[in-house]
């Protein structure tokens, strides 16, 4: 009754405000986009090449077309009004009911319809019919997810929460990591290693700043290992809809 399309979908666009780090704006269509100060991306599928005065990287978008990874290991970000990202904003107003925003879901269903072709039926009818299994799915996702128990799922449910701002998703990761990593690994410490001269109390507040230290280079170093793989842009490997 359906097959998935065998071309591969247009390109992606890559038009706006790009933090790189400093912001430049992109305009353009059919998957070239230029800047006033002479860079340039070109989009095939969701692979990027960046050029600028004779020199280029490589690199891949996110699914949401926010991010950029490239191979050298630096990453743009997407100018995103509205979210609560730019200097001053405030994150949208009201609850996010569903694990995934309506954004993310608009991203999904356009994704899929790109790929998606059934017989005798017009896009439009498709669409309907992808939009509606989609919200049916999304609106299951977070009950579901918070029956499996796991500590890692109010990580998650905050993540993809667009209502909630930096500083109170920063705090939920934080508290997280102090729990379930600073705190345990101390008390492992506590009962391994023994300092002459200083009680368990002294020990355990030396051992807890040491450890906190290591959590703050260990840290960095998994996200920019997450950012080396391509995990952080891609994080079940390749894009469904790439081309083979």
């Amino acid at each position: 009754m359906f097959s998935w399309g065998d071309d591969a979908p247009p390109p992606p666009s890559a038009a706006g405000v790009w933090y790189t780090p400093f912001p430049v704006s992109f305009s353009g269509e059919d998957g070239t986009y230029q800047a006033e100060d002479g860079s340039e991306i070109t989009c095939d599928g969701y692979s990027v090449t960046v050029a600028k005065d004779g020199v280029s990287m490589v690199g891949k978008l996110s699914a949401d077309c926010t991010q950029m990874q490239f191979d050298n290991g630096a990453k743009w970000k997407k100018q995103i009004i509205g979210r609560g990202l730019e200097p001053g904003e405030d994150v949208p107003s009201g609850e996010q009911e569903d694990l995934l925003s309506e954004s993310a879901v608009a991203s999904i269903v356009d994704r899929l319809n790109k790929r998606i072709d059934v017989w005798g039926l017009s896009e439009s009818t498709e669409r309907k019919i992808i939009e509606s299994f989609v919200k049916a799915g999304n609106a299951l996702l977070k009950p579901a997810i918070e029956s499996f128990g796991s500590s890692w799922v109010p990580i998650l449910i905050m993540i993809l929460d667009e209502t909630k701002s930096r500083e109170e998703t920063y705090e939920v990761v934080r508290s997280y990591i102090i729990a379930s990593f600073r705190d345990p690994l101390v008390e492992h410490f506590n009962g391994k290693i023994d300092i002459p001269l200083v009680g368990e109390e002294k020990e355990a507040e030396m051992l807890t700043s040491l450890v906190d230290r290591l959590v703050d280079i260990i840290v960095p170093l998994a996200l920019d290992g997450l950012d080396r793989t391509g995990a952080s842009v891609h994080p079940i490997g390749a894009l469904s809809d790439e081309a083979d």
